[in-house]
């Protein structure tokens, strides 16, 4: 037989095993799928044969057709179930046409010549340091590669093979192709629906919604991160807390999912907004308790509750269906299920129903923010304003929000000698630090200095703010001073200050452990388990093992083949070699995806524990906090803190920037600048003349006032100074032209 999960996945799974005997899932759920139809069976009576074995077909299409609209329309991973089917359709297309078979981008295929392609980007400046530190890196660029490789593999086969090029080309885009897949799947549902009713149309259709969303990875995740079952004696009471606990979390996983779901279904043109993210949060609650009681006895769950359901049962469970139930109503549906709610489930369906409705509510993320940025961005928010002892929301994404403010601010983006790296400089500062800027505490540009030498330590941009606001340096390169200084003296006092801290934590921290050794043992364990669940992620990226086995057969005989040459190659040998080669590449490129969706899969599941690990230290954050303060208050510590009060060093005091102006400015012209040009020159040289009101020369010399400038060359472009008569002694006609000059004379 077929099995729904893989035989293997199947095996694993001890909890269907009856004694000695192996039930896997598949049997499991098709022993209480009998059970429905057998009901549908007594709602028929009255039917002929033929109308029976027609209820049964319509029955098998609304099942497809359900798991295929929960797949393609209403999963978070349905857009990319869309494109993987889309793309499927082409390498179809492809094989038909020229017997080639290509792999599939939207499953992890083509990742190095992808990781190869980003590479030259990068080496041709495409992508610059600069996008990549702002997140263009390559695991964002990377689907789009693998689909840019895929494309380029048919441009070639259309180029090698001219004759069939008509053949390749596609009239759609793949977008277009995958929001076709997925709205004809939407309305097969509507179709298929048309022909089932009752009880057995109900339990067909919440069936194919159940197996489409156990193939959602997020949600398979989050049924194995809910816990086992409790110690209830009853069947029913263990399976309600089965169903609770991970109903609750699968709700949770769905209710995050909305955002995105809805977004797709808008694109499809479908009926999006508050009630179909209801309906998914709904059925993804049935569907954690139903699955989670099914892997404790799915027969059980499903089997007394379909003798059991009355006429307010199945309306409340339609409308859970049709995404128009209440809290109430899902209450009901539940109950109807075998479970009674108690107050954090009906807390937990509630907080799902407010997340659908904020996200039918809320606007659309801001030009040029990503919605997960925005989405982490308001959660952040809302914890902060709910629990203060919550971190605050990052600093750094604070930062990096306020550039598009920072450039349309024309004095800031104008401000200095290089505004474009100003103002990347400033949109790294702190949120604080970028406040005090903004109220021109300090120069900007000055301060964007801080984020272009300290983008990584935000933590350190208050004090080294603080040191330009003591030095008020008048430059650039004082500033850069400056906080060069700032950061060298604060890494010195760190150094030296160390041992002497250090002493102090370790009294702290021994302290505190004996305040509330059960906390501590708790705060030990959720680090243990978050490490050996980081170790676990670390070694996904080992190789596939069977594909590498593969490979010294395949080389060896390729080496073969390529030992024949002329008319031997199309020998029976040869075509038999060329076979083997094939099916060997087959295995092995099967192996790898396999490998990788396996690899996957693995990785959401160590992902969401690693989530459910930090969650659980967060929540042990406040009761540690108070252990450390009471350490803290201790006498002991008092002691310590006195002792060592004597080897501590004082924080460095920002130095003060090399002068680089005048000791004094003295007035042009003024008694004072007269004075002390006067007692700079020689004392021969700054006697006055008071009677003619000039200086007399030395013997031999001449005074300014006695030269006259002399063409030293003919064309006149040098000029040289001498007196009247040094000139004429030197044309040796010291009487030339006397006559004429004494005739002008008056």
């Amino acid at each position: 037989m077929s099995f729904f999960l893989g035989e293997t996945r199947e095996r694993e799974i001890k909890s269907f095993a009856t004694g000695d005997e192996f039930r896997g899932f598949t049997e499991t759920l098709g022993d209480a799928w009998r059970g429905h139809v057998a009901e549908g069976r007594r709602y028929a009576e009255g039917y002929s044969e033929a109308d029976l074995d027609r209820i049964n077909g319509a029955q098998g299409r609304l099942f497809t057709a359900a798991r295929r609209s929960s797949e393609l329309v209403d999963s978070w991973s349905s857009r990319a179930n869309a494109m993987a089917e889309a793309y499927d359709n082409r390498i179809d297309t492809v094989r038909r046409v020229t017997g080639v078979t290509l792999e599939n981008p939207e499953r992890n295929a083509y990742y190095k010549e992808a990781e190869a392609d980003y590479r030259l980007l990068r080496e041709q400046g495409t992508i610059s340091l600069h996008d990549v530190q702002n997140g263009d890196n390559f695991a964002s660029r990377r689907i789009e590669l693998q689909r840019a490789v895929f494309n380029r593999k048919v441009d070639e086969l259309a180029q090698s093979q001219p004759d069939k090029a008509s053949a390749l080309v596609f009239g759609q885009s793949i977008e277009e192709q995958a929001r076709a897949i997925a709205a004809s799947a939407a309305a097969e549902l509507d179709t298929a629906r048309k022909d089932v009713g009752g009880a057995a149309g109900f339990m067909t259709e919440i069936g194919g919604a159940l197996a489409g969303m156990w193939r959602e990875p997020a949600n398979v995740a989050a049924l194995f991160a809910g816990g086992g079952p409790g110690t209830a004696a009853s069947v029913t009471a263990r399976l309600g807390q089965v169903f609770l606990r991970e109903g609750a979390i699968n709700a949770g996983v769905e209710a995050l999912q909305q955002p995105d779901i809805q977004a797709w279904r808008r694109e499809l043109s479908l009926k999006s907004g508050l009630e179909p993210a209801l309906e998914n949060i709904g059925i993804a609650f049935l569907f954690g308790g139903a699955i989670g009681g099914g892997v404790q006895g799915l027969r059980e769950t499903f089997g007394s509750a379909a003798a059991r359901l009355s006429d307010a049962d199945r309306t409340a469970l339609g409308n859970v269906l049709r995404g128009e139930a209440t809290p109430a109503e899902v209450e009901q549906a539940a109950k109807a299920m075998g479970v009674q709610l108690d107050d954090a489930a009906r807390a937990d369906l509630a907080l799902a129903g407010r997340v659908g409705a904020d996200d039918a509510t809320l606007p659309e993320p801001p030009a040029g923010i990503a919605r997960g940025d925005h989405n982490e961005a308001l959660a952040d928010a809302v914890r902060f304003a709910e629990d203060a002892d919550a971190p605050p929301p990052a600093a750094p994404l604070d930062g990096q929000r306020l550039r598009g403010a920072i450039t349309e601010r024309p004095a800031l983006a104008v401000y200095g000698d290089e505004p474009p790296q100003t103002v990347l400089g400033l949109a790294a500062l702190r949120d604080d630090v970028w406040r005090a800027v903004e109220a021109g505490e300090v120069d900007p540009v000055h301060a964007a200095w801080i984020g272009r030498m300290v983008p990584d330590a935000p933590e350190n941009h208050g004090s080294l703010l603080l040191a330009l606001q003591a030095s008020r340096p008048e430059t650039v390169a004082e500033a850069r001073l400056v906080i060069r200084d700032a950061m060298a003296s604060a890494e010195r006092y760190r150094t030296a200050q160390a041992s002497i801290l250090g002493a102090i934590d370790d009294g702290l921290d021994r302290l505190a452990r004996q305040v509330d050794p059960d906390l501590f043992a708790a705060v030990d364990a959720v680090e243990a388990r978050l490490a050996g669940l980081r170790a676990e992620l670390a070694r996904l990226d080992q190789p596939a093992e069977g594909a590498a086995v593969l490979a010294p057969r395949i080389a060896s005989l390729e080496s073969e083949l390529a030992g024949i040459s002329g008319k031997r190659r199309s020998s029976p040998r040869a075509q038999a070699l060329r076979d083997e080669i094939e099916r060997l590449k087959g295995d092995q490129d099967l192996l790898r995806r396999t490998a990788r969706e396996q690899a996957a899969a693995t990785e959401q599941v160590l992902r969401l524990g690693i989530a459910d690990a930090s969650m659980d230290r967060a929540r042990l954050g406040p009761q540690l906090r108070r252990a450390l303060e009471a350490a803290e208050a201790s006498p002991e510590v008092a002691a310590l803190r006195e002792r060592l009060a004597g080897l501590t060093i004082e924080p460095p005091k920002p130095r003060e920037p090399p002068q680089l102006r005048p000791q004094q400015t003295i007035e042009p012209g003024s008694p004072e600048a007269i004075r002390q040009t006067e007692a700079l020159l020689p004392p021969e040289r700054a006697a006055a003349d008071d009677v003619a009101g000039k200086v007399e020369a030395p013997p031999g010399e001449a005074v300014v006032s006695d030269l006259l400038p002399v063409a030293a060359r003919e064309d006149g472009r040098d000029m040289r100074a001498m007196t009247l008569a040094d000139a004429l002694r030197e044309a040796g006609r010291p009487d030339h032209l006397g006559d004429i000059v004494a005739s002008c004379k008056l």
